[in-house]
C-alpha cells in the first residue's frame, strides 16, 4: 500500500493495512511527493510554503510580499514600514524597509505610499510626518 502525496507511512515494515490507518498527513511546513522513495516528509524549502497535506512544494511559492523561510506552513506578511517586491522570498531580508519620503502602515505590500507634499519620513517608517513652522503647516 502507497500512501499518496502529503502523507507518509506509518510502519514502512511489517503487513499494512488501509491507506488511512497506515499513512500520516504531513505536518504544515512539510511535503512528500506521491510514490517518494523517502518515506518521511520533508521540510519546505525557503522561498515556498506547504500547508498540511502538500504534496509538492512548487505548488505553493512565496507571494509577493511575503517571506516563507524553510519550514514555513504559512506564508509570513513583511511588516508595516517595509515591502516585499520579490515572489519566492525565503529571507527577512527580502522585507525591505520603506526608503525615506516614503512610508508604509499596512503588511504584506509590494511597495511604499509616497509622503504628501508637506510631509516627510524616514527609512522604515509607518507613517508620515507633517512639518509644522511657527503653528503653521507648511
Amino acid at each position: 500500500m502507497s500512501c499518496r502525496g502529503g502523507f507518509m507511512p506509518v510502519n514502512t515494515s511489517g503487513l499494512r493495512g488501509s491507506a488511512t490507518s497506515c499513512c500520516h498527513v504531513c505536518e504544515g511546513g512539510t511535503f512528500r511527493p506521491h510514490r517518494s522513495p523517502i518515506a518521511q516528509c520533508r521540510p519546505c524549502p525557503p522561498g515556498y510554503f506547504c500547508s498540511p497535506g502538500t504534496d509538492h512544494y512548487k505548488n505553493n511559492p512565496c507571494p509577493v510580499g511575503y517571506l516563507c523561510p524553510m519550514g514555513s506552513p504559512q506564508p509570513t506578511p513583511c511588516p508595516p514600514g517595509s515591502f516585499g517586491n520579490l515572489t519566492q522570498a525565503g529571507s527577512p531580508v527580502a522585507c525591505h524597509p520603506c526608503p525615506p519620503g516614503t512610508f508604509n502602515h499596512l503588511p504584506a505590500q509590494k511597495a511604499c505610499f509616497p509622503c504628501g507634499g508637506s510631509s516627510t519620513s524616514t527609512a522604515g517608517w509607518i507613517q508620515s510626518d507633517v512639518s509644522r513652522t511657527n503653528n503653521m503647516w507648511i
